[in-house]
This record gives structure tokens, sequence and C-alpha cells, in this order.
């Protein structure tokens, strides 16, 4: 029963990617900050009932979205695999690795047993990025883009079990 209720609160308050513009603002309103440029991408900040989310888009998709919780609340592990399943709800999310340096949590999720999203929860618990393959490959290819969570930092990961 918790599970199910974890998961319908996921789904009433989450994004999407492969989302358009025009769906985050039907879901969610007016951006809050309407800055086309955030870190040299296109992206977008509105207001999530739970959460201020993030999106930056790739060919008017959104292909990457950050979660930060308000209001002193936390991701817990079950919380962000919800949130990692609404998002990508074809994916396979394997078992979370931790980067130690810099105090994430690292996770892949495939699709035809492909790696095609990856996701990022701080080591807090108070953001959580999800983001897929083509976005990664653009970021690496765009030499004036601020770095958000890239798979390429993560080198030297531990194995941690999912809860």
């Amino acid at each position: 029963m918790a599970a199910l209720s974890l998961i319908l609160t996921a789904s009433h308050s989450h994004a999407g990617l492969g989302w358009t513009l025009a769906q985050f603002k039907q879901q969610y309103g007016e951006p809050v900050l309407n800055q086309e440029q955030i870190a040299g991408r296109i992206g977008y900040v509105f207001k999530g009932e739970d959460y201020i989310i993030a999106a930056f888009f790739l060919n008017r998709q959104a292909s990457r979205i950050l979660y930060i919780c308000r209001s002193g609340s936390v991701f817990s592990w079950g919380r962000a695999r919800a949130l990692l399943s609404a998002n990508a709800p074809d994916a396979i999310w394997a078992d979370a690795s931790k980067n130690e340096a810099d105090n994430f949590y690292r996770v892949n999720g495939t699709k035809d047993g492909v790696e095609t999203y990856y996701a990022s929860l701080t080591d807090d618990g108070m953001m959580l990025v999800i983001w897929t393959k083509d976005d990664d490959e653009e970021e690496e290819q765009a030499p004036n883009s601020i770095r958000l969570r890239s798979p390429a930092s993560w080198a030297g990961t531990k194995r941690v079990p999912a809860k």
C-alpha cells in the first residue's frame, strides 16, 4: 500500500523526459524563471507541488530534469525511484553507485538492453537529476556548456544496492 501511495504521489508531481514546453506549462503554469539560457542550455524553471523543477530541452523536448526539494524535504530512494519510473517508464534502472568524492549517487537506465538514461541523487537527498543519453552526448559537444552532473564525472564509483 505504501508503494502504491508513493507511485501516485510521484505521478502527480513529476515532469517527464520527452515533454514539450507546452506540456510543462499545462502541468505547472508559466515558468517562474522564464530564462531560455540557463548554464548555456535552453531551460525553464517551474514550481511543482513538492519540488522546484528545472527542465532543459534538446530538439524541443525535455532531455534533462532537475528536481530540487522544497521546504526542507528530501528524497528517499523509494521516492527517487518512483520519479525515475515516472520519467522514463520504459527504462530498467540499475542499482545505484556512489561517487565518494562528489557525494552523489548515480544510477543508469537501460531500454531494450541499451544504456539510454542516467540519474544522480545528491548525498543529502535534496536534488535528483534525470537525463537522456542524447542530452549527455550533446552536453559533451557544447564547449561553453556547464556540466550538469554528467556520467563522465563518475569514474571510480562503488556499487550501492537499491533500497
